[in-house]
């Protein structure tokens, strides 16, 4: 699918998902709440398959995340990555514009938020070139929801003990 009917696409969606909560892909959460309701931890999604995104996002709301946002460009996630200040990344390698080790490794520099990587792409040469944004962890895609909500919690688990 060219990119520009993929990014019109994951607009559409995200546009439609989210219609009436500001910009086109936030979902906000822990403002102004219940400190009881608070989420286990904030997540940004770096995604540019839209419906794996909205599968991931919704695996996490169940098992009790936040989810700051959704993004598929490596540009936006950084930006919303310094905004946004989530305690996690799930990121995705191969994105549809830029590529989601550099994307990482300037999160980390930036803001020092670490990386979980979600992707078909996990070779050695891959993890060697993601080493500089201390990566907390790979999970190969296609990956089932219990695999990525136990990934999820080492992964904030071990955010928080560093």
């Amino acid at each position: 699918m060219p990119n520009g009917l993929s990014d019109f696409l994951f607009n559409l969606v995200m546009i439609g998902k989210h219609a009436g909560k500001g910009q086109a892909s936030v979902t906000k959460i822990g403002e102004g709440g219940d400190p009881a309701s608070a989420p286990l931890a904030r997540i940004l999604i770096v995604e540019d398959e839209v419906f794996l995104a909205l599968d991931i996002e919704a695996t996490l709301e169940m098992a009790g995340y936040g989810i700051v946002g959704i993004e598929g460009r490596a540009p936006e996630a950084v930006a919303r990555a310094r905004r946004e200040r989530p305690d996690l990344v799930l990121m995705d390698v191969k994105l549809a514009l830029g590529d989601g080790v550099d994307a990482a490794i300037e999160i980390f520099e930036t803001t020092g938020i670490r990386s979980f990587f979600l992707s078909a792409h996990i070779d050695g040469f891959t993890r060697r070139r993601a080493a500089p944004a201390q990566p907390l962890g790979w999970l190969p895609k296609p990956m089932q929801p219990e695999k990525l909500t136990a990934a999820v919690a080492a992964a904030i688990g071990q955010s928080h003990a560093s």
